[in-house]
């Protein structure tokens, strides 16, 4: 769907520039991993050594806190009623 919608933009309107390369990322945004879309656009744009570093510790965090069991934060503090 988004790449019909962005080559509809680049076709019809000039709302996109004359950057091809802006072109191709807006249309392959919404596919695959964010991670590797981070990590490719780095590569692609040639950013600097120190801008690779911030984007790999902002996703090892992201991460990190997504794997944290949050379930027992959210559940009530109060002990259960033993039966016996």
């Amino acid at each position: 769907m988004s790449i019909a919608v962005i080559s509809t933009l680049v076709a019809k309107t000039d709302l996109l520039g004359d950057d091809p390369l802006l072109w191709f990322t807006m249309m392959l945004m919404p596919t695959g991993p964010s991670a590797m879309k981070l990590t490719a656009l780095a590569e692609a744009t040639h950013a600097e050594d120190e801008e690779k570093m911030a984007i790999t510790k902002f996703l090892s965090v992201c991460s990190s806190v997504c794997q944290l069991d949050l379930t027992n934060m959210f559940t009530s503090s109060y002990p259960t009623p033993c039966r016996h």
